[in-house]
């Protein structure tokens, strides 16, 4: 390379750095406040985040042999392994957790403005990034040492590649990869997976090349999963150990004593068509009660627990759905003009909500892999609609005034 060639690489590496200095400012600004609450404020590891506490003492169980011994119930191997390993090299396993939550926490922000930059205008991925910047629960869990943030951002990665305007076989790969080591610490990955399957396999009419890019994502995803797969045959002699019967048992909000103890004996441990065949009219009232109210209440602050919800507008209930309803008639309304790369972040919430709404969310965060699409919409209404209803209403004004001096001047 040549020093000209050199000079203006550089000059587009400062260019493209100083284009994005406002998303960087603000990924830096996250990133300095949730250090300070992390390390001056949530200096006891305990309350809410002893789940990093179990992960840890499960991990060292893991790698000292007696794997037979622990149950990661809706977790896999990776957190818990990853937090072991860190304890064997770290004098401090708690802020070094933590410093992983930060991390990944100013992770998702900074690609939240590059993912909805993908697909829409430079404004409306600022917006996007601010709200999901100054979200309360992104917060929380953001100074937590918890096993929550770093599959997220790890999914993130992923959306951030399967939303570009062009994929090649790297960028199917790195999809892959992304889902099956996000896999690796919670399961919930799988279900980003199959719609980004969907999507591919839909985005354009070549169908042998959509179905070879499918398999690719697939066998990638399959080579990094495939350890969480073989540790639980040899330790447990199953494929998949989420413990779903302990959720349904303990959170349904529906049940009967005898459904209730037959759920949480053995014989359910792994079966979901167990449950669903126990009382299948029990089951499908407790999942549509997930699916239309307490689920949403997480998404959309219905006043069950606003505490909790991921609300575009946290402290006013419903008011987020408001702005998703608006965004997503507009979306409607002007479908033909939406870009072809915004299908995938579309097709994740029809696809994610209603399979994790087997369970009723007990943490709203369980949802963070299918917020950005929803924020997108949400913004997409205030960039687009909000702006359209003050001009109408000047104009009605305007109008009003007009007629009422044209009135005087006739008088």
């Amino acid at each position: 390379m040549t020093k000209d060639h050199e000079v203006l690489s550089t000059n587009s590496k400062i260019h493209k750095l100083y284009e994005n200095k406002f998303p960087i400012l603000i990924t830096i600004g996250f990133f300095l406040m949730m250090s300070y609450l992390a390390f001056f404020h949530n200096i006891i590891w305990g309350g809410y985040d002893t789940d990093g506490i179990h992960y840890l003492n499960f991990g060292k169980t893991i790698l000292e042999g007696n794997g037979t011994n622990v149950k990661v119930l809706n977790g896999q191997i990776g957190g818990p392994i990853l937090f072991a390993f860190l304890d064997s090299i770290s004098s401090d396993t708690f802020a070094t957790v933590k410093t992983i939550a930060i991390l990944s926490g100013s992770g998702i922000v900074l690609l939240s403005f590059f993912i909805t930059k993908n697909i829409f205008n430079y404004r409306i991925a600022i917006l996007t990034q601010l709200f999901i910047a100054f979200n309360p629960m992104l917060h929380y869990i953001s100074i937590n040492a918890l096993n929550e943030l770093l599959p997220i951002f790890i999914i993130f990665v992923s959306l951030y590649v399967v939303t570009k305007k062009q994929l090649s076989f790297f960028d199917y790969t790195i999809i892959g990869i992304s889902l099956g080591l996000a896999s690796l610490f919670r399961l919930q990955a799988i279900f980003v997976l199959f719609p980004i399957l969907i999507f591919i396999l839909l985005r354009n009419k070549k169908t042998i090349k959509n179905t070879l890019n499918l398999l690719t994502v697939l066998i990638f995803f399959s080579l990094l999963f495939s350890p969480q797969i073989m540790y639980n045959l040899s330790t447990h002699g199953v494929m998949l150990d989420s413990g779903i019967n302990y959720y349904v048992g303990s959170l349904y909000a529906f049940q009967n004593p005898d459904w209730h103890n037959e759920i949480l004996s053995q014989d359910h441990t792994t079966s979901l068509y167990s449950i669903i065949t126990l009382d299948f009219n029990l089951f499908l009232k407790n999942y549509l009660y997930n699916l239309s109210i307490h689920n949403f209440d997480k998404l959309f602050n219905f006043g069950i627990n606003s505490f909790e919800s991921l609300s575009i507008v946290s402290l006013i209930p419903f008011l987020g759905l408001v702005f998703f309803l608006g965004g997503l008639s507009y979306l409607i309304y002007n479908k033909q003009i939406f870009p072809k790369n915004f299908l995938p972040l579309l097709i994740l919430p029809l696809i994610y909500f209603p399979l994790i709404s087997i369970i009723p969310v007990y943490r709203s965060f369980h949802l963070l892999p299918m917020w950005l699409p929803i924020i997108i919409i949400c913004v997409l209404f205030i960039v687009y609609i909000i702006p359209k209803g003050f001009s109408l209403k000047q104009n009605s004004l305007k109008n009003t005034s007009f007629n009422k001096n044209q009135k005087l001047h006739l008088s």
